[in-house]
């Protein structure tokens, strides 16, 4: 990146890469650029870690469940929040570190990894 400040009067002090930084710089963004090609290691894909993608009423899990007294679309936080006093499950699907665990977006019915 090419830094300018200016100074009193015309001078223009620029700070950047010098000229065999530049052509290192050159040489790595064309080895990189045109030949790359993902490993099938890298190409995303999506694994479903259950049985059957529908219950036996034929909803499926993406959809929020609505039985419970608790409104997964509500904006506002339950009345009642406690911290788990013992640990229920532990997910071992990951073969890999895992870099982020998000929420299903509004419902929060879902965990999402990868």
């Amino acid at each position: 990146a090419v830094v300018s400040t200016q100074s009193t009067g015309d001078e223009v002090k620029t700070a950047g890469p010098t000229e065999e930084q530049r052509q290192t710089l050159e040489e790595w963004r064309a080895k990189k650029e045109p030949g790359t090609k993902e490993k099938s290691d890298d190409k995303e894909r999506t694994i479903l870690h259950i049985d059957d993608p529908l219950d036996y009423q034929g909803r499926s899990f993406m959809v929020a469940p609505k039985d419970n007294e608790t409104n997964l679309y509500s904006e506002d936080p339950p009345a009642k929040c406690f911290m788990p006093k013992k640990l229920l499950h532990t997910w071992d699907a990951h073969n890999k570190g895992v870099a982020k665990v998000v929420l299903f977006p509004k419902s929060g019915h879902l965990l999402l990894s990868c």
